[in-house]
């Protein structure tokens, strides 16, 4: 779970940099990463496409610093809830 608390912190840290308002729990041996304002302003525009760039950076570098990783997205601003959310697993592959 060090890992991905460290990993949570730190990407965490890139998309508040972008302008986002990012933070990260683990939850079940799992890292959820919950975005309440978006780096590209996304529940204004609500377009698709911003949300698949968050999620390709997450998965990019998850797997960088963490090895084999599933990234689901589970909510999305661009869908009108209220954050976007991020789950990080393990997939058990090396």
């Amino acid at each position: 779970e060090d890992g991905l608390e460290t990993f949570g912190y730190r990407i965490c840290a890139l998309m508040n940099d972008m302008g986002g308002e990012f933070s990260s729990r683990i939850e079940g041996g799992e890292l959820h990463i919950t975005g309440e304002g978006c780096p590209w302003k996304n529940e204004e525009t609500r377009n698709p496409i911003l949300c698949m760039i968050d999620r390709g950076l997450i998965e990019r570098f998850a797997g960088k610093a963490l090895g084999s990783v599933r990234v689901d997205q589970t909510a999305s601003l661009a869908n009108g809830e209220p954050a976007c959310e991020f789950v990080v697993s393990a997939t058990g592959a090396s």
